[in-house]
């Protein structure tokens, strides 16, 4: 999943820790390269995989519409 479609997401540690990463603020408030942040989440996923029980990606629904939207008119026109 391209890290730009995501909201952020949260890595639910097997002591009952939640690391919870904001991929919006990294992105828009920190101005972060996606590039970049994707870079920090695999390290941090990397570093933690032995005491990590499950991972929960929050999707960024309005970017993913705005995306999908276009190409999915697109292809209905098609069909008419």
């Amino acid at each position: 999943m391209p890290v730009h479609c995501l909201e952020g997401l949260d890595v639910n540690l097997k002591d009952g820790t939640i690391v919870r990463i904001d991929v919006m603020e990294l992105l828009v408030d920190q101005g972060l390269d996606p590039d970049e942040v994707e870079h920090m989440i695999n390290s941090r996923l990397e570093a933690l995989d032995d005491i990590i029980e499950d991972v929960d990606f929050y999707i960024n629904l309005d970017y993913v519409a705005n995306t999908v939207q276009p190409l999915t008119d697109e292809l209905l026109k098609k069909l008419k």
